[in-house]
């Protein structure tokens, strides 16, 4: 009597009545659950080296699916066993949010394998047509990533969405406050509860994340330091809870001297009469104070709103009369009048907190034209003399 075959060894070779032999193996599915899957060959030996191709996936937990999954189908595994699992919660949520409004409703019902070249190209142009290039591009980033994911599973043979080109967003000019319209509005919000942060973003640049997850012991008040190492988000995806998360910093930006910048006293005051405010807001609150060791708060201690800053920065602009520009746009001033006011580049970059100083002069330092014109005629007096260029 024949010995019967060890569970998860597949099946013997069988030849069927058109002549081929079929061999069946059951497999691991992107969903963790295990399916039958058969190969086909005429030639015996063949049929083995494909069956025993498959126990080789099968012992390595590779998944396999019986049939060709939809992309719907992939995307859901993606999400939840290779990006919630292994990279930052930002990025699961961007990519949930790309795959849940546009790749799902446009090609979630075709198989991977079925997949073209055209059907990308196609969801491209029309999400540059309906939402423009920057929306385009993030879909097609994600759907990239998850196309990889499936060529290293060897689910797919090729990642067809990269035969297709990334659009290309139109650069819009940051247009950032001058030194005079930052230098109205600090002095319009001196008594404002913000006021702090309001240096920090104008004067240092802070991202709006790095301000949010800033905490009392990131400030060193006899080496008059923070250290900005650390940004916060609260993030929201339908069928899960509203999360804060918080992060290191990613890149060697903010890595130079554990991410401490050096700070004037004229911001560490400030940073004094914001923890002499938040103690008042403590005594107000009483018990319902919630104490995360944030610098800044919203109400009885909570982290701060993410839209809220930017919010209040609006108000305060059209208050003061100023021309409105982003938040960001603050960024790209602090960076401008550093420069402006003869800071060595390293100096700005590590203040900025980017990677390298072409990011910082290349992006986020903005000349003015009277500046490009005084330096344009420093070079004609060089060359022609005062009179000349005059004439």
């Amino acid at each position: 009597m024949a010995k019967r075959r060890p569970n998860g060894s597949g099946m013997d070779p069988v030849k069927r009545k058109d002549g081929r032999y079929a061999a069946r193996v059951f497999t691991l599915q992107p969903d963790g659950s295990r399916k039958p899957k058969w190969v086909y060959d005429r030639d015996y030996a063949e049929c083995i080296r494909k069956r025993d191709e498959l126990l080789s996936k099968v012992r390595d937990a590779i998944p396999v699916p019986s049939r060709s999954s939809t992309l719907a189908e992939w995307l859901d595994y993606w999400l939840e066993e290779i990006i919630l699992k292994g990279r930052p919660y930002t990025t699961y949520a961007r990519y949930e949010g790309d795959s849940r409004l546009y790749l799902r409703p446009r090609l979630g019902s075709r198989r991977l394998q079925a997949l073209s070249v055209a059907d990308v190209r196609s969801l491209r142009n029309d999400l540059i047509r309906a939402k423009g290039p920057g929306v385009a591009k993030s879909v097609l980033v994600a759907l990239r990533s998850a196309l990889n994911a499936a060529m290293e599973e060897e689910v797919i043979a090729r990642n067809v969405a990269r035969l297709v080109d990334l659009p290309d967003p139109e650069y819009v000019e940051p247009q950032p406050w001058s030194a005079d319209e930052a230098a109205e509005f600090l002095r319009g919000v001196q008594r404002h509860r913000m006021a702090a942060a309001w240096l920090l973003l104008l004067i240092l640049g802070l991202r709006r994340a790095e301000v949010r997850a800033l905490r009392w012991s990131d400030i060193d008040w006899e080496a008059h330091t923070i250290r900005v190492h650390r940004q916060s988000q609260r993030l929201s995806v339908p069928g899960r809870e509203r999360t804060e998360v918080e992060y290191r910093v990613k890149g060697r930006g903010r890595k130079k001297n554990e991410g401490r910048i050096g700070v004037p006293d004229f911001i560490v005051d400030a940073l004094v009469r914001q923890r002499i405010r938040q103690g008042e807001q403590r005594r107000r609150s009483g018990e319902r104070w919630q104490d995360h060791g944030l610098v800044f708060t919203g109400h009885h201690g909570r982290p701060l709103d993410p839209s809220a800053l930017h919010k209040m920065f609006l108000r305060q602009s059209s208050r003061l009369g100023l021309r409105r520009v982003r938040l960001h746009d603050a960024r790209h001033g602090a960076s401008s009048l550093l420069a402006r006011m003869g800071a060595q580049p390293h100096v700005v970059q590590t203040i900025m907190g980017h990677t390298n100083v072409q990011t910082t002069f290349g992006v986020y330092v903005h000349t003015e034209w009277d500046e490009q014109r005084e330096a344009l005629e420093r070079v004609g007096s060089r060359l022609f003399g005062t009179a000349a260029v005059s004439d």
